[in-house]
């Protein structure tokens, strides 16, 4: 496949689940050791937010050229958080 094809679909973003929001920032913060200062900001600026299968959802964006400004959402990184093992999708 190449990028072409995707030009026409719809990006569909898992639902945000405040109420898994807690354990999600848990897994971040204790188990990842983030600062939890960064993860608030992060969540507060729509960059990191759990879903209904408490999964952390990175949320990535297009930026403008030669700068940091984000432009559009184009995806995510999914990161389990939950069970002797996690999986990383996405």
């Amino acid at each position: 496949m190449t990028p072409s094809d995707f030009s026409n679909t719809l990006l569909e973003m898992p639902e945000n689940s405040l109420r898994r929001w807690d354990a999600v920032r848990e897994y971040l913060v204790e188990g990842r050791k983030l600062p939890a200062v960064l993860v608030d900001r992060l969540n507060e600026r729509g960059l990191v937010y759990a879903d209904e299968y408490q999964n952390a959802v990175f949320v990535r964006h297009s930026l403008q050229p030669q700068s940091w400004q984000r432009v559009k959402v184009v995806g995510a990184s999914l990161r389990g958080t939950w069970g002797k093992r996690t999986i990383s999708m996405g």
